[in-house]
């Protein structure tokens, strides 16, 4: 898989106030450097994550505040409610290139999907379909041959027992039922 030319890092959820402030929830876990005055954004409907829209101008965050586990971002252009309701559930991008490096243990969601699933034993659970981005963890979306519905695995430590960047596989030590969870009937 090459690397994508944007990241998502972010979602609107509807405007705040007059002002033309939007709520937005970090889908970043170094938000700082991404939500802060100057730094020129991209949106894009969350079905086409990939792509910018194309009748949005670029974004340039003027202001940020915390709002809760939220941010309130004012976007330069968009000073009245009216504008900031056409941002109404996007999804934010920033370019991959301007994106800080991660640390040593910290992941791309786009570097996981595709990776294969296993146990501890090397048995093969499944193969890596989607990050859900949820707090207190991610959760991993496990496609399981002859199953039609996904497997969920939260993606934290003690579950998670090996995930390196330098390989295409996650080994999983889950709790006993997770896999037999939501099962097909």
């Amino acid at each position: 898989m090459s690397d994508p030319t944007f990241l998502v890092v972010g979602e609107i959820l509807r405007a705040h106030g007059r002002r033309g402030e939007v709520r937005v929830r970090s889908l970043t876990d170094h938000p700082g450097p991404t939500f802060r005055p100057g730094v020129t954004l991209r949106a894009a409907r969350p079905s086409e994550q990939s792509l910018p829209d194309l009748f949005l101008p670029p974004l340039e965050v003027t202001s940020v505040r915390p709002h809760g586990d939220l941010f309130l971002v004012l976007f330069d252009g968009f000073e009245d409610r009216e504008r900031a309701d056409l941002l109404h559930g996007r999804v934010l991008l920033r370019p991959a290139d301007d994106v800080p490096p991660l640390d040593e243990d910290e992941f791309f969601q786009h570097d996981l999907v595709g990776r294969q699933v296993e146990l501890a034993d090397g048995a093969v659970v499944g193969t890596v379909v989607d990050v859900i981005s949820l707090e207190p963890s991610d959760l991993l979306e496990v496609a399981v041959e002859g199953r039609r519905r996904p497997l969920l695995v939260p993606f934290a430590a003690g579950i998670v027992v090996r995930c390196e960047a330098d390989e295409s596989v996650v080994v999983i030590d889950p709790p006993d039922g997770l896999l037999e969870l939501d099962a097909d009937p």
